[in-house]
């Protein structure tokens, strides 16, 4: 298990720069961090995506949700780099962070406690919160917390409570490790798994290109299918996750 992990991890490739044909939505890339995460069973890496003066006073943190990854806010992260300096995390497991070690550990706690160190590298006293879905639930999470940093919240395709058929739909893809010859093949999967409406070309291209790996032999797969955060999102689904995202009664 651990040999094969530890060739996965060494024969991805991420395609997150424009390639040669492909559609730019953004007229600049965001400058690359990372910095050390811990989980129950260990330290792993942590990438994030920045915009904005490194000397503004304003910041905002974007969490995606749960297949996705940090490039999702290209768009919104360069808008508001005039007047802000603006975070995206790649949550462990997801973009270009590292895969963690055991799959018990992609939950609640190692995702805050993720943030946290995110929280504390930006650092600013009070932030503005953007998540999407999963990234809602844990905004949700931070901002009730005692003297919580989050001064700001914006939700995008969350509640404060998740239908068990919205479950259901996850579940069913979620972890699948499918494995695709071109990249048209990988295209058309996302846009099938992917309920986010009617998108430009262009958009749906840079869904598919920030988050696509290519292994060695030429194949791609999408890493937010993951089968370790698939593992733990289906054993949580009538279990500990789904205790954890049912946070209405706090609210």
């Amino acid at each position: 298990h651990a040999a094969a992990l530890k060739w996965e991890k060494a024969n991805l490739r991420l395609l997150t720069r424009a390639s040669s044909g492909s559609i730019m939505l953004t007229a600049t890339l965001p400058r690359r961090g990372s910095f050390k995460g811990l989980s129950p069973h260990g330290f792993h890496d942590v990438v994030y995506h920045e915009w904005g003066d490194p000397a503004a006073r304003d910041v905002v943190v974007c969490v995606h949700g749960l297949t996705r990854n940090g490039r999702d806010f290209d768009v919104l992260g360069e808008a508001l780099a005039s007047t802000h300096r603006v975070f995206a995390v790649d949550l462990p497991g997801r973009g270009e962070s590292a895969w963690l070690a055991d799959p018990a550990d992609y939950v609640f706690p190692t995702y805050l406690a993720t943030l946290t160190a995110l929280l504390a590298r930006t650092g600013a006293e009070r932030v503005g919160w953007v998540g999407t879905s999963l990234g809602g639930l844990l905004g949700m999470v931070m901002a009730a917390q005692p003297n919580s940093p989050v001064a700001r919240l914006v939700v995008n395709d969350v509640g404060p409570a998740i239908e068990p058929a919205a479950l259901a739909r996850i579940g069913g893809y979620v972890g699948a490790d499918p494995l695709f010859a071109t990249f048209a093949e990988i295209d058309a999967y996302v846009r099938a798994i992917s309920p986010f409406g009617p998108l430009t070309p262009a958009q749906w291209e840079h869904m598919t290109r920030s988050c696509v790996r290519q292994r060695s032999d030429g194949r791609m797969l999408h890493p937010a299918r993951n089968r370790h955060v698939g593992l733990a999102t289906k054993t949580g689904l009538d279990g500990p996750v789904h205790q954890q995202i049912r946070i209405a009664p706090d609210w």
